[in-house]
């Protein structure tokens, strides 16, 4: 396609877009934007990426910063778009941060926003632009469905589908699966490129009043701000020490094959499969369990860890939850992970995403860093550079001081504000006797309603998670007791989570501490009611620390390489870690404390420097 002014249309406004492949060009419209738009106007941004020739039949190679080039970059002022074909602005097709000064300026200047602009962000980063102001599209509408339907059934949060949402305009499947690599783009490829740009700003004006509206808009602020800590943290990645990992795959591939055999032994079955271990299931569970046993929408036992991982404390299910979870292991976390290596960076960048769940949890894939094992040997093999050293903190009992902080238990804050062990308080109270003479069997039974029932965990859920985590017995009587024992303990809990339910079965609905809303179904209401606050509220604390930390730098040289619930881990150069452990401590304090302003702080944080993952956990 040759270089000009053409037209294109959005329903039935004619909007003019120009292809530009000259630098003098691409520098004179540039110049002519700064002068004419004030530097609080927002611009419609997308880019268009393509392989490099080395990784061309690299299947990720068009989603890694590490593995691609930009070979469009689209704005749309609000008149017009301009396409800039980077390829055709650098002779030599490999764009290097002193190729770009002619945009570093303008990024840095003015407001823009993309779809799903973290994508777009690392981008940036390849290029050494990083202070880019950029609003999200998708964000804004994740925080609007996620606060007007209970779930996301029927939304799916593409550019194209949610164009054609909103706009009933469809965007043709086949144009997404352009060669963005070849010499000479097609007329048809670069206004596809153009539109993307105007799709963009079209949705941010039409959402941005709604969020306002809504009083979403502070949270959606907390969002945008987070995009650049979650850039961050996928272009760095971690380091996977290959040869040490396989070393421990082998030995697991082993563990699984025993455990295999013992169990076609122990239940004479002739295969292992997900149907014969249902039916066996079947014929083996007292009725007792079958009755509360989850089960598929076809009405058949379900069978996966995490369900055997809840029943394991049952002599008929043990052998299989040891199999079940040897097999996840080997399956999700063997071999399976080297295949995320960056064969660029030799590391992996797992794709964290905001609002990834309704609780404002984010979420994590390719890999799931958040359903990592705890197993020494898988994070013995994640390791720092040479020279280098991780530095980690995680929050203490995170979630039972939010739900503290937001109840104003006194007895909870009390002990946490004296630095005692709170299961240990619990325990003294629920047992009736003196905490010096608490037993550890009476210790592990208040970890469990610690952490059941500030999530309304009942009667059965106490006698279930009781045998399952610590194999201790409890009659139904005992359990009975022993709730209402911890509802008098912390009265201000159990008054919070009563309003909280009541709240929320009335309006359907609940918001975290920073306003996050959450739209909930009929027949989920008093967990939610519980759960979306607290660990709403402990992501928050994460997020408002990541934020700070971002800007407490002041020079040090550490990258934010990972975030697995309440943790956050650095790499750092050794001689700087006693430093950098310091900024983290304060940053996670600070952001307690943003969330909390008379938030008790108390053994809230402790940071740890070491040469492996499983050394700073």
């Amino acid at each position: 396609m040759k270089p000009g002014i053409y037209t294109t249309y959005f329903k039935q406004e004619e909007i003019p877009f120009v292809y530009c492949t000259s630098r003098r060009e691409a520098t004179k419209i540039l110049g002519t934007i700064i002068k004419k738009y004030p530097t609080d106007w927002v611009f419609g941004f997308d880019t268009e990426t393509a392989p490099k020739e080395r990784y061309l039949k690299y299947m990720e190679a068009g989603l890694s910063p590490h593995l691609n080039r930009i070979r469009l970059i689209q704005i749309y002022t609000g008149k017009g778009v301009v396409v800039f074909d980077m390829f055709k602005l650098n002779e030599d097709k490999d764009i290097r941060p002193g190729d770009v000064s002619i945009f570093k300026s303008f990024f840095e200047t003015y407001r823009f926003v993309a779809h799903y602009a973290v994508f777009d962000l690392k981008q940036l980063y390849a290029l050494g632009i990083k202070d880019v102001n950029v609003d999200c599209s998708m964000l804004m509408l994740q925080n609007l469905v996620h606060a007007k339907q209970a779930t996301d059934a029927g939304v799916r949060y593409s550019l194209a589908h949610t164009t054609q949402g909103l706009f009933n305009i469809r965007v043709s499947k086949a144009n997404q699966a352009h060669h963005w690599e070849i010499p000479e783009l097609t007329y048809e490829q670069v206004e596809y490129a153009a539109l993307d740009a105007i799709y963009v700003k079209k949705i941010y004006d039409k959402l941005l009043p709604v969020l306002k509206k809504r009083n979403l808009y502070k949270y959606y602020l907390l969002c945008k701000e987070l995009q650049h800590v979650v850039a961050e943290i996928e272009y760095e990645g971690v380091r996977l020490t290959k040869k040490l990992h396989i070393k421990h795959v082998d030995k697991w591939v082993e563990d699984l094959y025993k455990a295999k055999k013992k169990l076609m032994k122990l239940t004479k079955l002739k295969k292992i499969t997900n149907h014969t271990i249902g039916k066996y299931l079947e014929q083996n569970l007292d009725k007792e369990y079958l009755d509360i046993w989850p089960r598929t929408d076809t009405g058949k036992l379900k069978t996966d860890a995490q369900v055997f991982s809840e029943f394991g404390h049952l002599d008929v299910v043990a052998p299989f939850s040891k199999f079940k979870e040897l097999k996840k292991l080997t399956t999700s976390f063997g071999m399976n992970l080297l295949k995320y290596i960056n064969p660029e960076t030799k590391r992996i960048h797992p794709s964290y995403k905001i609002c990834g769940a309704r609780t404002g949890r984010w979420s994590c894939s390719r890999p799931n860093f958040q359903q990592m094992p705890r197993l020494e040997a898988i994070r013995k093999s994640f390791r720092p550079r040479k020279g280098n050293v991780f530095v980690s903190c995680d929050y203490s009992m995170i979630e039972l001081r939010v739900i503290a902080e937001l109840s104003k238990d006194k007895n909870m804050l009390k002990a946490f504000k004296k630095g005692k062990d709170l299961h240990t308080v619990t325990a003294a109270a629920i047992s009736h006797v003196s905490q010096k003479n608490v037993t550890k069997q009476q210790r592990q039974v208040a970890k469990c309603c610690n952490y059941g029932f500030i999530y309304g965990l009942g009667y059965t859920g106490l006698i279930l998670q009781a045998k399952k985590n610590f194999g201790i017995d409890l009659a139904m009587d005992e359990a009975k007791e022993i709730k209402d024992s911890f509802g008098d303990a912390y009265f201000g809990v159990a008054t919070w989570q009563a309003a909280q339910a009541n709240y929320a079965s009335r309006h359907k609905q609940i918001r975290t501490p920073y306003g996050k809303l959450r739209r909930l179904a009929s027949d989920n209401c008093y967990g939610a009611a519980m759960n979306t606050p607290v660990q709403g509220g402990a992501a928050e604390c994460i997020f408002l620390s990541l934020l700070s930390l971002k800007n407490m730098r002041n020079g040090l040289p550490f990258k934010i390489i990972s975030c697995v619930h309440d943790e956050i881990m650095l790499e750092c150069p050794k001689h700087h870690s006693e430093e950098a452990a310091s900024i983290l401590e304060d940053a996670m304090i600070k952001g307690y404390k943003t969330l909390f302003p008379k938030g008790v702080t108390t053994g809230l944080v402790e940071a740890k420097i070491g040469k492996s993952w499983a050394e700073v956990h």
